[in-house]
């Protein structure tokens, strides 16, 4: 059976110098001149003026720098969270989760719909809704819905689709899973937690999990709760929201490239 563990809380060039040398040539001799007559030896010119230095010429004005550039990429979709994970064998899983403060909130009359859209077929991804309790107090129990593989079959392209965990059908004290899914690969006989109370929810999760490779790029639109006293769930319209990777969940089977999520 799956399980999940409590959250705590990722060259120098030398310039060659060229020389170039002079070829200075000789003169032949020249044939000395008749002697003149002696004459007055000339007077001396006078000494010519000193030439006034010149203004240095004033510096350049820098040039203005010009403003950052704009991305020309939309965004796949506006009011959501987009979760994208690198796949690389069977029985890898990411849990994504929103927290609440122990002993948790009662989602014991509560119906949870995740909206989601896959931006590909993948019949390798599916996502279970669940919910734990015990992040920070020992972990105590979780109730996994049944998988939903993210085919163009159950997620029609271009659309959101609800996936919905009903706890009104859910015993309020019982075993902690809904039954064998991928999931189980990876848990390597970890015990199924003996009790899991749905009057005490500490982790609203969707748990993206594989049964090969394959990279997976998934949009969620919303969470909705009904019927809890104390969270409606999150929109997405703000930020995240408080979703996030639940790194200690499972977490050495998280890919070790599995980004942050990304609030668009």
């Amino acid at each position: 059976m799956r399980s999940f563990v409590a959250l705590g809380a990722i060259s120098l060039v030398g310039a060659a110098a060229l020389f170039a040398c002079g070829d200075d040539s000789s003169d032949g001799g020249s044939t000395a001149g008749r002697g003149g007559a002696s004459g007055s030896a000339g007077a001396g010119g006078g000494a010519g003026s000193a030439g006034t230095a010149g203004r240095g010429g004033s510096g350049g004005s820098g040039g203005t720098s010009g403003a950052g550039g704009t991305s020309n990429t939309p965004a796949p979709c506006t009011g959501c969270v987009e979760i994208k994970i690198p796949f690389t064998a069977a029985a890898q899983q990411v849990t994504y989760q929103i927290g609440y403060a122990a002993p948790g909130l009662d989602f014991s009359n509560a119906v949870i719909t995740w909206r989601v859209q896959p931006t590909s077929s993948l019949t390798t991804v599916s996502v279970h809704p669940t919910v734990q309790n015990g992040l920070f107090n020992g972990y105590q129990g979780y109730y996994a819905a049944p998988a939903t593989v993210l085919s163009a079959a159950n997620f029609p392209a271009g659309q959101f689709t609800n996936v919905v965990l009903d706890l009104t059908t859910v015993p309020g004290v019982g075993g902690g899973d809904a039954g064998a899914d991928a999931g189980d690969a990876g848990d390597a006989g970890a015990a199924v937690p003996a009790v899991f109370d749905k009057s005490k929810v500490e982790a609203l999760q969707l748990v993206v999990i594989a049964s090969g490779p394959g990279a997976a790029d998934i949009l969620i639109d919303s969470v909705a709760v009904a019927g809890v006293t104390g969270t409606t769930g999150a929109t997405f319209t703000a930020g995240a929201e408080g979703f996030a990777v639940n790194t200690y969940a499972n977490a050495e089977l998280i890919p070790a490239t599995t980004p942050a999520v990304v609030a668009h």
